[in-house]
């Protein structure tokens, strides 16, 4: 950009020599040209917005690369993880594991306690469901429940379940938490006493969602 402010001033305040005339002593080249070994030439193809450092034409794929790295954000492993979680293979999020029972509710808050994107396990895919059932092979709660609004499970991010694996008696009327229970999920009464496992993926939890 030094040289973009350089050609700026020397164009103000000299002459502009055409494409093939000197150039640097007296003055700079027009839009489109470059002064290069004291002769204008046409550097840079056709680009006119191009400056003798290529600033202006390489800014939007320095732009498309930010942008790139942001929408892929979410995806990417959390870096502000507690030391407490761990990293489990072919999973972007990191995880804790707690073998002390609690309610589902209390297991939530004690997740949620750790920092600003973490909470109950979320399960999106069979690849996490695996996991997550690895990482105890017990019975365990996760951030699913319909707890707001009967039958409408809801993740505790808020996000609705896009993949499910529900057992043979999913248990769902009358009981609101869910969990992994023999591998397969099942619906449990909230109070129940039994382990679970947090996970840190950078989203925050939804308190208007359980």
């Amino acid at each position: 950009m030094r040289v973009a402010a350089i050609w700026v001033l020397v164009a103000c305040y000299g002459p502009t020599p055409p494409e093939g005339a000197a150039c640097g002593g007296g003055g700079a080249c027009p839009t489109g040209l470059a002064c290069e070994s004291g002769v204008c030439v046409r550097g840079h193809g056709s680009n006119p917005d191009a400056t003798s450092d290529g600033a202006i034409g390489d800014a939007p794929v320095i732009d498309g690369l930010i942008d790139g790295m942001i929408d892929g954000a979410p995806d990417a492993p959390p870096g502000g993880c507690p030391a407490s979680y761990m990293a489990v293979s072919g999973q972007t999020s990191m995880y804790r594991v707690v073998t002390t029972q609690s309610s589902w509710t209390n297991a939530e808050a004690d997740c949620e306690n750790d920092g600003s994107g973490t909470h109950l396990a979320v399960v999106d895919d069979a690849a996490e469901h695996t996991a997550v059932d690895a990482l105890t092979g017990a019975s365990i709660w996760f951030g699913l429940t319909d707890r707001k609004v009967e039958g409408t499970p809801r993740w505790v991010t808020g996000a609705q379940p896009v993949y499910t694996n529900y057992g043979p008696a999913q248990n769902e009327t009358g009981y609101d938490c869910a969990g992994i229970y023999q591998g397969k999920w099942a619906w449990g009464d909230c109070l129940t006493l039994i382990k679970y496992v947090c996970e840190c993926d950078g989203i925050a939890p939804d308190p208007t969602s359980y």
